[in-house]
């Protein structure tokens, strides 16, 4: 049974089409310079380190960004009393990029719901597990751009 499974795991992966998303970045050598960061803390710092991760200090292929990125709570659903149950949150950034004589400004949106729980600490992680998604989505946003620049 066990072999069934890794025989079927292998070719599922190996016939869908399913690649790495860093898989072609190693021998990329970016040297991307984060600038200035604006904004959420909670998503600039998931940026700043996926960004990190693929810098590569001695590429002569030199990126300069500078981020700046807003969070918004709306309230979209209330109780009877009156308590927001449920919140909007939706990040934008706004991000330059700078290589050799090239200028480029991107926009990256994402939005998800809140749903409040009875528990602060719940609550409180879950919003902050949404601003790190939220941070890493836009980093893998910000590297396919680098990586259309060349």
């Amino acid at each position: 049974m066990k072999n069934h499974f890794i025989l079927i795991s292998f070719l599922f992966f190996t016939a869908c089409g399913f690649t790495p998303i860093y898989k072609d970045f190693s021998a990329e050598n970016l040297n991307i310079q984060i600038n200035s960061l604006s904004g959420d803390k909670t998503i600039n710092d998931t940026i700043n380190k996926k960004i990190n991760i693929i810098s590569d200090e001695n590429s002569d292929k030199f990126y300069v960004l500078n981020i700046d990125t807003n969070l918004n709570k709306i309230p979209i659903s209330k109780n009877k009393k009156g308590k927001t149950t449920i919140f909007k949150l939706t990040a934008s950034s706004k991000v330059n990029i700078k290589f050799k004589s090239k200028n480029k400004i991107v926009s990256i949106n994402q939005s998800s719901n809140l749903e409040i729980s009875d528990d602060n600490f719940d609550t409180d992680t879950y919003e902050k597990t949404i601003k790190e998604n939220f941070g890493t989505a836009i980093a893998n946003e910000i590297i396919l751009v680098i990586n259309s620049m060349k």
